[in-house]
């Protein structure tokens, strides 16, 4: 078996070696440039893919960080809002908080959804944006919140 085994790999090796120099040889005439292009232009498309995976876990990476920050933000206003009950129920000491510094907690914590909810719209739109103009494509207006759905939707 041992001997098969030597043999079966040594053919195997020359049969690839001799490939190779027909290979080179074709290069060199100019016979298989339709295939180099064609490979050339496989390996550009293939890196294009991999730079836009790496930029779309870059974009990933990014909004799952804006979306703990969004979950802690949520999680201090929980916190707020259930104070004055423990307060209430002696858990704690001091005066009530007034409602105006619960609705003005509860306004902070609107505006701060708002506002991550436009800066994560406006990163989506610069993405399609690019893809479009990738694609021939210049102004959209449905990216600017002006089409059938209403005003940025």
């Amino acid at each position: 078996m041992l001997i098969y085994d030597i043999s079966s790999r040594s053919s195997a090796d020359t049969a690839s070696r001799r490939e190779n120099v027909f290979w080179n040889i074709w290069t060199l005439v100019g016979a298989n440039s339709n295939q180099l292009n064609s490979l050339s232009r496989q390996l550009a498309l293939l890196r294009q893919v991999d730079a836009q995976r790496s930029s779309a876990v870059a974009q990933v990476n990014a909004l799952i960080l804006e979306l703990e920050s969004i979950q802690a933000g949520l999680g201090d206003l929980r916190d707020r809002v259930a104070e004055p009950e423990v307060l209430r129920n002696g858990i704690g000491s001091g005066p009530p908080i007034p409602l105006s510094v619960h609705i003005e907690t509860i306004d902070r914590g609107v505006e701060r959804l708002e506002d991550a909810r436009s800066r994560i719209r406006a990163a989506e739109n610069d993405r399609v944006r690019d893809a479009l103009a990738r694609g021939g494509v210049r102004n959209e207006p449905l990216l600017e919140g002006k089409g059938k759905r209403g005003e940025g939707n």
